[in-house]
């Protein structure tokens, strides 16, 4: 349950994490007015990475380098959790092998992108477009795995402790947060502007005088 609930708290922050780089980036492809514009496309980068490197270890096929994964987790609830005499959760598990399976072609990519450019990238900055194109692998994929991760963990959890299933319901409020800083950078420059503006007025009218 701890490895579950682990695993949970990892794909909310991957979540929280790629909200935010599409936040910053929004405001970045439309042009808008950004304050401290350096720091905020040094923060998308680390939002990036951060988001897809989760990802990367939670759909590690190989135990060996991901033994808390969730392949690794189907496979021990499936070989260690009794459901021979409950349809219902053996019927949940096989639809959840099923899923997986299904999602292997974009597990494939982020495992490409992994390899490919994050093992290569050294320290430099990450370019998410460059990124993207290498791998196809978009934001709505990433979002898709999200997604998948924490109803299947959500299940998992209830498949051990013999319950209902209850699925996870996590609220992101990263973003909104991010939001409040840009909306509070702005405001805070343009109290800093009207009182440069009403000092500089002061020292001219002072002159005149």
């Amino acid at each position: 349950m701890e490895i579950i609930e682990q695993l949970l708290a990892d794909f909310c922050i991957a979540k929280s994490c790629l909200s935010c780089e599409a936040e910053i980036s929004s405001k970045i492809v439309n042009e808008e007015k950004v304050i401290h514009e350096e720091f905020f496309l040094l923060a998308r980068e680390s939002f990036l990475y951060t988001g897809t490197i989760i990802l990367c270890k939670a759909f590690e096929k190989d135990d060996k380098n991901s033994p808390l994964s969730v392949y690794q987790l189907i496979k021990w609830v499936s070989n260690t959790i009794p459901t021979k005499n409950n349809k219902k959760q053996k019927e949940t598990l096989r639809v959840i092998e099923l899923e997986l399976n299904n999602l292997s072609p974009i597990t494939d990519k982020l495992k490409n992108q992994r390899d490919k450019f994050y093992a290569h990238n050294g320290k430099g900055l990450i370019n998410p477009i460059k990124l993207e194109a290498l791998s196809n692998l978009t934001r709505s994929e990433k979002e898709q795995l999200i997604t998948f991760g924490i109803r299947t963990l959500s299940k998992l959890r209830a498949i051990c402790k013999n319950e209902e299933y209850v699925y996870y319901d996590y609220h992101d409020h990263s973003t909104m947060r991010l939001k409040c800083v840009f909306s509070d950078l702005n405001k805070f420059y343009e109290i800093l502007e009207i009182e440069s503006e009403r000092l500089r007025k002061e020292v001219k009218d002072g002159q005149s005088v």
